[in-house]
Protein backbone atom coordinates (compact mmCIF):
# COMPACT_ATOMS: atom_id res chain seq x y z
CA UNK A 1 0.00 0.00 0.00
CA UNK A 2 1.36 3.42 -0.97
CA UNK A 3 0.57 6.70 0.77
CA UNK A 4 1.46 10.19 -0.47
CA UNK A 5 1.58 12.73 2.38
CA UNK A 6 1.96 16.51 2.23
CA UNK A 7 1.98 19.44 4.63
CA UNK A 8 -0.10 22.55 5.21
CA UNK A 9 -2.66 23.78 2.66
CA UNK A 10 -3.97 27.32 3.24
CA UNK A 11 -5.62 28.97 0.21
CA UNK A 12 -4.76 32.67 0.17
CA UNK A 13 -5.92 35.54 -2.05
CA UNK A 14 -4.35 34.28 -5.27
CA UNK A 15 -5.62 30.75 -4.77
CA UNK A 16 -9.01 32.21 -3.92
CA UNK A 17 -9.18 33.95 -7.30
CA UNK A 18 -8.08 30.71 -9.02
CA UNK A 19 -10.87 28.84 -7.23
CA UNK A 20 -13.39 31.37 -8.54
CA UNK A 21 -12.19 30.58 -12.09
CA UNK A 22 -12.21 26.82 -11.33
CA UNK A 23 -8.55 26.78 -12.26
CA UNK A 24 -6.78 24.16 -10.15
CA UNK A 25 -3.67 23.79 -12.31
CA UNK A 26 -1.44 25.04 -9.48
CA UNK A 27 -1.86 21.53 -8.04
CA UNK A 28 -1.03 19.61 -11.24
CA UNK A 29 2.36 18.36 -10.00
CA UNK A 30 0.72 16.99 -6.85
CA UNK A 31 -2.07 15.45 -8.93
CA UNK A 32 0.43 13.62 -11.13
CA UNK A 33 2.18 12.12 -8.09
CA UNK A 34 -1.14 11.22 -6.46
CA UNK A 35 -2.05 9.02 -9.44
CA UNK A 36 0.66 6.61 -8.29
CA UNK A 37 -0.59 6.47 -4.67
CA UNK A 38 -3.38 4.44 -3.14
CA UNK A 39 -4.21 7.26 -0.73
CA UNK A 40 -3.04 10.89 -0.77
CA UNK A 41 -3.19 13.00 2.40
CA UNK A 42 -2.60 16.70 3.15
CA UNK A 43 -3.23 18.97 6.12
CA UNK A 44 -6.09 21.44 5.54
CA UNK A 45 -5.09 24.17 7.95
CA UNK A 46 -8.10 26.47 7.85
CA UNK A 47 -11.88 26.14 7.93
CA UNK A 48 -14.25 26.95 5.09
CA UNK A 49 -15.98 30.21 5.98
CA UNK A 50 -18.78 32.47 4.75
CA UNK A 51 -18.56 36.22 4.14
CA UNK A 52 -19.09 38.13 7.36
CA UNK A 53 -18.44 35.15 9.61
CA UNK A 54 -16.75 36.23 12.83
CA UNK A 55 -13.45 34.74 14.00
CA UNK A 56 -12.97 33.45 17.52
CA UNK A 57 -10.90 35.39 20.04
CA UNK A 58 -7.41 33.93 20.22
CA UNK A 59 -3.73 34.79 20.23
CA UNK A 60 -2.33 34.76 16.71
CA UNK A 61 -3.94 35.08 13.26
CA UNK A 62 -7.31 33.65 12.27
CA UNK A 63 -7.25 31.72 8.99
CA UNK A 64 -10.15 30.82 6.75
CA UNK A 65 -10.85 30.09 3.09
CA UNK A 66 -13.55 29.70 0.45
CA UNK A 67 -15.46 26.38 0.54
CA UNK A 68 -14.62 26.02 -3.17
CA UNK A 69 -11.17 24.88 -1.98
CA UNK A 70 -12.70 21.44 -1.42
CA UNK A 71 -13.03 21.07 -5.20
CA UNK A 72 -9.32 21.88 -5.67
CA UNK A 73 -8.39 19.28 -3.05
CA UNK A 74 -10.50 16.67 -4.83
CA UNK A 75 -9.00 17.68 -8.22
CA UNK A 76 -5.51 17.00 -6.86
CA UNK A 77 -6.48 13.41 -6.08
CA UNK A 78 -6.40 13.91 -2.32
CA UNK A 79 -8.53 11.33 -0.55
CA UNK A 80 -8.01 12.44 3.06
CA UNK A 81 -7.35 15.74 4.83
CA UNK A 82 -6.03 15.94 8.36
CA UNK A 83 -7.84 18.66 10.32
CA UNK A 84 -6.17 18.47 13.74
CA UNK A 85 -4.24 21.74 13.65
CA UNK A 86 -4.10 25.10 15.40
CA UNK A 87 -6.34 26.97 12.92
CA UNK A 88 -9.22 24.61 12.12
CA UNK A 89 -11.50 26.20 14.74
CA UNK A 90 -10.55 29.82 13.99
CA UNK A 91 -14.15 30.64 13.03
CA UNK A 92 -15.93 28.50 15.57
CA UNK A 93 -17.79 25.22 15.53
CA UNK A 94 -20.20 26.09 12.71
CA UNK A 95 -17.31 26.70 10.29
CA UNK A 96 -15.66 23.47 11.46
CA UNK A 97 -18.83 21.49 10.74
CA UNK A 98 -19.15 23.20 7.33
CA UNK A 99 -15.57 22.21 6.51
CA UNK A 100 -16.23 18.53 7.23
CA UNK A 101 -19.46 18.62 5.20
CA UNK A 102 -17.86 20.36 2.21
CA UNK A 103 -14.97 17.91 2.15
CA UNK A 104 -17.31 14.92 2.31
CA UNK A 105 -19.46 16.40 -0.49
CA UNK A 106 -16.33 16.65 -2.64
CA UNK A 107 -15.45 13.02 -1.91
CA UNK A 108 -12.62 13.86 0.50
CA UNK A 109 -12.53 12.15 3.90
CA UNK A 110 -11.47 13.93 7.12
CA UNK A 111 -9.72 12.90 10.32
CA UNK A 112 -8.59 14.63 13.51
CA UNK A 113 -11.72 16.59 14.46
CA UNK A 114 -15.10 15.77 15.91
CA UNK A 115 -18.12 16.87 17.93
CA UNK A 116 -16.19 16.30 21.17
CA UNK A 117 -12.77 15.00 22.23
CA UNK A 118 -13.83 11.35 21.98
CA UNK A 119 -15.22 11.82 18.48
CA UNK A 120 -12.17 13.85 17.40
CA UNK A 121 -9.79 11.05 18.41
CA UNK A 122 -11.35 8.48 16.06
CA UNK A 123 -8.84 7.18 13.50
CA UNK A 124 -9.44 7.00 9.77
CA UNK A 125 -9.20 3.44 8.44
CA UNK A 126 -8.36 2.84 4.79
CA UNK A 127 -8.70 -0.56 3.16
CA UNK A 128 -7.04 -1.44 -0.14
CA UNK A 129 -6.39 -4.77 -1.86
CA UNK A 130 -6.91 -6.77 1.30
CA UNK A 131 -4.69 -4.54 3.48
CA UNK A 132 -5.63 -1.80 5.92
CA UNK A 133 -4.01 1.27 7.47
CA UNK A 134 -5.23 3.33 10.43
CA UNK A 135 -4.45 7.06 10.44
CA UNK A 136 -4.32 8.85 13.80
CA UNK A 137 -4.21 12.66 13.63
CA UNK A 138 -3.58 15.01 16.56
CA UNK A 139 -2.14 18.46 17.27
CA UNK A 140 -0.55 20.49 20.03
CA UNK A 141 -2.77 22.45 22.41
CA UNK A 142 -3.76 25.87 21.12
CA UNK A 143 -7.23 27.32 20.51
CA UNK A 144 -8.67 24.54 18.37
CA UNK A 145 -8.85 21.65 20.83
CA UNK A 146 -12.07 19.65 21.36
CA UNK A 147 -13.35 19.14 24.89
CA UNK A 148 -15.86 16.77 26.50
CA UNK A 149 -18.65 19.16 25.49
CA UNK A 150 -17.37 21.07 22.46
CA UNK A 151 -16.24 20.29 18.92
CA UNK A 152 -12.66 20.73 17.79
CA UNK A 153 -9.36 19.04 17.09
CA UNK A 154 -7.85 15.91 18.60
CA UNK A 155 -5.27 16.96 21.20
CA UNK A 156 -1.75 15.59 21.36
CA UNK A 157 -1.73 13.31 24.39
CA UNK A 158 1.17 10.83 24.11
CA UNK A 159 -0.21 8.40 26.68
CA UNK A 160 -3.67 8.40 25.10
CA UNK A 161 -2.16 7.98 21.63
CA UNK A 162 0.13 5.19 22.87
CA UNK A 163 -2.81 3.05 23.94
CA UNK A 164 -4.80 3.99 20.84
CA UNK A 165 -1.94 2.87 18.57
CA UNK A 166 -1.67 -0.48 20.39
CA UNK A 167 -5.43 -1.05 20.14
CA UNK A 168 -5.61 0.04 16.50
CA UNK A 169 -2.71 -2.24 15.54
CA UNK A 170 -4.89 -5.22 16.48
CA UNK A 171 -7.48 -4.13 13.89
CA UNK A 172 -5.33 -2.99 10.95
CA UNK A 173 -2.11 -3.99 9.22
CA UNK A 174 -0.41 -0.60 9.56
CA UNK A 175 -0.71 2.51 11.73
CA UNK A 176 0.44 5.99 10.71
CA UNK A 177 0.41 8.92 13.15
CA UNK A 178 0.25 12.47 11.75
CA UNK A 179 0.98 15.27 14.24
CA UNK A 180 0.71 19.05 13.84
CA UNK A 181 3.21 20.82 16.07
CA UNK A 182 6.71 22.11 16.62
CA UNK A 183 8.56 25.42 16.71
CA UNK A 184 7.58 27.74 13.87
CA UNK A 185 10.37 28.62 11.42
CA UNK A 186 12.78 26.24 13.17
CA UNK A 187 13.83 23.23 11.14
CA UNK A 188 14.61 20.72 13.88
CA UNK A 189 12.47 18.81 16.40
CA UNK A 190 12.53 19.55 20.09
CA UNK A 191 13.73 16.79 22.40
CA UNK A 192 10.13 16.43 23.58
CA UNK A 193 8.92 15.84 20.02
CA UNK A 194 11.61 13.26 19.36
CA UNK A 195 10.83 11.40 22.59
CA UNK A 196 7.07 11.41 21.93
CA UNK A 197 7.32 10.30 18.32
CA UNK A 198 9.70 7.48 19.16
CA UNK A 199 7.22 6.52 21.89
CA UNK A 200 4.55 6.19 19.17
CA UNK A 201 6.81 3.81 17.24
CA UNK A 202 7.36 1.84 20.46
CA UNK A 203 3.58 1.47 20.65
CA UNK A 204 3.44 0.03 17.13
CA UNK A 205 3.24 2.99 14.72
CA UNK A 206 4.76 2.20 11.33
CA UNK A 207 5.45 5.86 10.49
CA UNK A 208 5.12 9.25 12.19
CA UNK A 209 4.78 12.48 10.20
CA UNK A 210 4.85 16.02 11.56
CA UNK A 211 3.99 19.39 10.02
CA UNK A 212 3.29 22.97 11.19
CA UNK A 213 6.64 24.81 11.32
CA UNK A 214 6.47 26.62 7.92
CA UNK A 215 9.75 24.96 7.00
CA UNK A 216 10.85 21.41 6.33
CA UNK A 217 12.91 19.36 8.74
CA UNK A 218 14.77 16.07 8.49
CA UNK A 219 13.85 12.55 9.43
CA UNK A 220 15.22 9.50 11.22
CA UNK A 221 14.71 5.76 11.17
CA UNK A 222 13.82 4.56 14.65
CA UNK A 223 13.52 0.80 14.99
CA UNK A 224 13.43 0.75 11.16
CA UNK A 225 10.33 2.99 11.11
CA UNK A 226 10.50 6.51 9.58
CA UNK A 227 9.80 9.62 11.64
CA UNK A 228 9.50 12.81 9.56
CA UNK A 229 9.84 15.93 11.71
CA UNK A 230 8.52 18.53 9.26
CA UNK A 231 7.26 18.61 5.66
CA UNK A 232 7.08 22.39 5.16
CA UNK A 233 4.28 24.50 3.67
CA UNK A 234 2.41 22.75 0.86
CA UNK A 235 0.36 25.65 -0.54
CA UNK A 236 0.73 28.66 1.73
CA UNK A 237 1.02 32.04 0.05
CA UNK A 238 3.64 34.50 1.26
CA UNK A 239 2.38 37.66 2.91
CA UNK A 240 5.71 39.44 2.59
CA UNK A 241 9.27 39.14 3.94
CA UNK A 242 9.12 35.39 4.44
CA UNK A 243 12.42 33.46 4.60
CA UNK A 244 13.45 31.17 1.76
CA UNK A 245 12.44 28.16 3.85
CA UNK A 246 8.78 29.30 3.61
CA UNK A 247 8.71 28.35 -0.08
CA UNK A 248 10.41 24.96 0.16
CA UNK A 249 9.12 21.59 1.27
CA UNK A 250 8.71 17.98 0.32
CA UNK A 251 6.07 15.32 -0.15
CA UNK A 252 6.77 11.83 1.10
CA UNK A 253 5.61 8.60 -0.53
CA UNK A 254 5.51 5.79 2.01
CA UNK A 255 5.31 2.16 0.91
CA UNK A 256 3.62 0.20 3.67
CA UNK A 257 4.97 -3.32 3.56
CA UNK A 258 6.95 -5.64 5.80
CA UNK A 259 9.99 -3.41 5.41
CA UNK A 260 8.76 0.21 5.23
CA UNK A 261 10.30 2.19 2.39
CA UNK A 262 9.77 5.80 1.32
CA UNK A 263 10.66 8.39 -1.30
CA UNK A 264 11.01 12.16 -0.89
CA UNK A 265 9.68 14.61 -3.50
CA UNK A 266 11.06 18.16 -2.98
CA UNK A 267 9.14 21.15 -4.32
CA UNK A 268 8.99 24.94 -4.45
CA UNK A 269 5.62 26.42 -3.52
CA UNK A 270 4.14 29.79 -4.53
CA UNK A 271 7.41 31.63 -4.82
CA UNK A 272 7.40 33.27 -8.25
CA UNK A 273 4.83 31.62 -10.48
CA UNK A 274 2.11 30.82 -7.95
CA UNK A 275 2.42 27.06 -8.38
CA UNK A 276 3.38 23.99 -6.43
CA UNK A 277 6.27 22.75 -8.57
CA UNK A 278 8.35 19.67 -7.97
CA UNK A 279 12.03 20.59 -7.76
CA UNK A 280 14.81 18.44 -9.15
CA UNK A 281 17.53 20.63 -7.66
CA UNK A 282 19.61 18.65 -5.15
CA UNK A 283 19.72 21.60 -2.73
CA UNK A 284 16.70 20.54 -0.66
CA UNK A 285 17.76 16.89 -0.53
CA UNK A 286 21.30 17.87 0.53
CA UNK A 287 19.90 20.09 3.27
CA UNK A 288 17.64 17.29 4.50
CA UNK A 289 20.70 15.04 4.82
CA UNK A 290 22.44 17.72 6.93
CA UNK A 291 19.37 17.98 9.17
CA UNK A 292 19.28 14.19 9.48
CA UNK A 293 22.87 14.25 10.76
CA UNK A 294 21.85 16.64 13.53
CA UNK A 295 18.68 14.71 14.40
CA UNK A 296 20.65 11.48 14.77
CA UNK A 297 23.30 13.07 17.02
CA UNK A 298 22.04 13.89 20.52
CA UNK A 299 24.86 16.34 21.21
CA UNK A 300 24.39 18.27 17.97
CA UNK A 301 20.62 18.41 18.38
CA UNK A 302 20.91 19.73 21.94
CA UNK A 303 23.39 22.39 20.77
CA UNK A 304 21.09 23.56 17.97
CA UNK A 305 18.12 23.64 20.33
CA UNK A 306 20.10 25.63 22.88
CA UNK A 307 21.01 28.20 20.22
CA UNK A 308 17.38 28.45 19.15
CA UNK A 309 16.08 28.83 22.70
CA UNK A 310 18.73 31.46 23.45
CA UNK A 311 17.58 33.54 20.48
CA UNK A 312 13.93 33.01 21.39
CA UNK A 313 14.49 34.08 25.00
CA UNK A 314 14.60 37.75 24.04
CA UNK A 315 10.89 37.61 23.21
CA UNK A 316 9.71 35.61 26.24
CA UNK A 317 9.28 38.62 28.58
CA UNK A 318 6.88 40.08 25.98
CA UNK A 319 4.54 37.14 26.59
CA UNK A 320 3.77 38.46 30.05
CA UNK A 321 3.76 42.15 29.17
CA UNK A 322 0.42 43.87 29.66
CA UNK A 323 0.71 46.07 26.57
CA UNK A 324 0.61 45.01 22.90
CA UNK A 325 0.72 48.35 21.07
CA UNK A 326 4.30 49.37 20.15
CA UNK A 327 3.85 52.95 21.32
CA UNK A 328 2.33 51.83 24.63
CA UNK A 329 5.11 49.29 25.07
CA UNK A 330 7.72 52.04 24.86
CA UNK A 331 5.86 54.13 27.42
CA UNK A 332 5.50 51.09 29.67
CA UNK A 333 9.21 50.29 29.44
CA UNK A 334 9.97 53.85 30.53
CA UNK A 335 7.56 53.44 33.48
CA UNK A 336 5.22 56.09 32.08
CA UNK A 337 2.21 53.78 32.10
CA UNK A 338 0.82 51.57 34.90
CA UNK A 339 0.40 47.82 34.64
CA UNK A 340 -2.98 46.28 34.02
CA UNK A 341 -4.29 42.87 33.03
CA UNK A 342 -6.30 42.63 29.80
CA UNK A 343 -7.92 39.95 27.67
CA UNK A 344 -5.22 39.96 25.01
CA UNK A 345 -2.62 39.28 27.66
CA UNK A 346 -4.71 36.44 29.05
CA UNK A 347 -4.98 34.80 25.60
CA UNK A 348 -1.26 35.28 24.96
CA UNK A 349 -0.29 33.65 28.25
CA UNK A 350 -2.84 30.86 27.73
CA UNK A 351 -1.33 30.06 24.34
CA UNK A 352 2.24 29.94 25.64
CA UNK A 353 1.39 27.82 28.66
CA UNK A 354 -0.92 25.26 27.01
CA UNK A 355 0.83 24.80 23.65
CA UNK A 356 3.62 22.26 24.08
CA UNK A 357 6.13 23.94 21.75
CA UNK A 358 5.59 27.40 23.23
CA UNK A 359 5.92 25.93 26.71
CA UNK A 360 9.25 24.32 25.75
CA UNK A 361 10.62 27.83 25.21
CA UNK A 362 9.08 29.09 28.45
CA UNK A 363 10.72 26.28 30.40
CA UNK A 364 14.10 27.06 28.89
CA UNK A 365 13.70 30.76 29.69
CA UNK A 366 12.71 30.22 33.32
CA UNK A 367 15.31 27.55 34.06
CA UNK A 368 18.31 28.76 32.05
CA UNK A 369 17.81 32.51 31.87
CA UNK A 370 16.15 33.21 35.23
CA UNK A 371 17.58 30.26 37.16
CA UNK A 372 14.19 29.13 38.43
Amino acid sequence: MKLLIGGDFVPGKWIGSALERKNYSFLDDFRNLAKDADLSIINLECPFIKNGEKPIEKYGPNLGCDPKAANAVAYAGIGLVTLANNHIKDYGESALRRTIKCCESAGVATVGVGSDNLDASKPFIFNHNGESVGIINCCEHEFSIATESSAGANALDPIKQYYQIKELKREVDYVVVIVHGGHENFNLPSLRMQKNYRFFVDAGADAVINHHQHCYSGYELYKEKPIFYGLGNLCFEDEGNSPESWFEGFLVSINLEKNITFEIHPYIQFKDDKMLKLSYDSKILDNIEELNTVINDDTLLKERLKDYYEKSSINIPMVFDLYTNKFLLKLRYHHLLPSFFNKKLKLRIQNHVLCESHFDKLKYFFTRKLGI
